[in-house]
This record gives structure tokens, C-alpha cells and sequence, in this order.
């Protein structure tokens, strides 16, 4: 139910299912929760990108205002066993959404798994913290390739193009 548990709820039932609900009640106590992190799916080789995290902080009110809750955002990032940390930031996170987007660019081609984690800096600001955690997955695809066909009797009537090419870091092959 990872997203929108309404929408698989009614697959399931499509499917004939059955879909018992029990309501958590998380009474008066703040919650945070990382719904999502988000990645373009499919990324260059060293093309840069955005990796931002999406933190929910549902504060109650106290004296008519909600609190903001203090706690440190991690973000890592694993490709194989190899993991990295690309962030690691003390926060601040206002009541409703909060999103934390962080620049990258990554070098080499692969398979990577992005994975935020949100510690709260007094465990009581937070009810339940195994919903404090959320993984997103990307490819990064290898430096793009062009085979340039050219007329033996008209050799280079394509130079400036193969050059615009490389200069915007594509293999070229004529």
C-alpha cells in the first residue's frame, strides 16, 4: 500500500479480494512520514538532476499553532554495495509538506537505489518511526553513441555537426 492504498484496495477487489481495514488512531501526537523520494527514471551519464524528498509533518495544535519538528534528513545513495551519503542535513519541517530537493549528477552507468531516512531529534516528535523511510530506483544510461555514415567522394560535408556532437559529450563514429 506504499502510495495510494485506495487505488490498490480497489484492484484488489476488482480481483475479488477481500480488504479488511483497521484504523490505526495515532492520537494527539505529531507524525512525520516520508512519503516519497522522487527521481527521473531513466538519467545520462553526467547529466545533472534533481533528487528531492517529500516529508509529511501532520503537528496537532498546540496553543492554536502547530509545531515544527527538529530532526536530520539523510540521503544515500547505492549502487551494488557501494553505498554513498550525498546528504546528511539538520532540518526543520513546518507543519503539511516539506520537500527537500538535492542536486546530483552521477558518473557512471548503472543501477542505482536512492534512500531517505528521517531521524526526529526528540523520539516523542514523532509517532511511529517505521514509516520514516522511503527508497526510490534509477538508471543512469552510458554516454550516447552516434554512427555517422558519410559519402567516401564527400568526406567531412558532416565535421561541424560531429564536432556539435562530441562537444555535447556524445561518442561519435564516422
Amino acid at each position: 500500500n506504499l502510495g495510494d492504498a485506495q487505488a490498490m484496495a480497489r484492484l484488489l477487489a476488482q480481483d475479488g479480494v477481500g480488504v479488511d481495514v483497521f484504523p490505526v488512531a495515532l492520537g494527539a501526537r505529531p507524525e512525520i512520514s516520508i512519503e516519497r523520494v522522487t527521481l527521473p527514471p531513466d538519467i545520462r551519464k553526467g547529466q545533472p538532476f534533481a533528487a528531492s524528498v517529500i516529508i509529511n509533518n501532520v503537528s496537532p495544535a498546540e496553543d492554536g499553532e502547530p509545531d515544527s519538528v527538529n530532526g536530520t534528513v539523510k540521503l544515500t545513495r547505492r549502487m551494488g554495495h557501494q553505498v554513498q551519503t550525498l546528504s546528511e542535513q539538520e532540518v526543520s519541517l513546518v507543519p503539511g509538506k516539506n520537500v527537500l530537493t538535492i542536486e546530483n549528477e552521477i558518473q557512471m552507468p548503472d543501477f542505482y537505489e536512492y534512500e531517505a531516512v528521517f531521524v526526529p531529534e526528540h523520539p516523542d516528535d514523532d509517532a511511529m518511526a517505521q514509516n520514516n523511510r522511503a527508497t526510490a530506483f534509477t538508471h543512469v544510461l552510458g554516454q550516447g553513441h552516434v554512427l555517422l555514415i558519410e559519402d567516401w567522394e564527400n568526406r567531412g560535408e558532416f565535421d561541424y555537426l560531429v564536432n556539435r556532437l562530441r562537444a555535447m559529450d556524445v561518442q561519435v563514429t564516422v
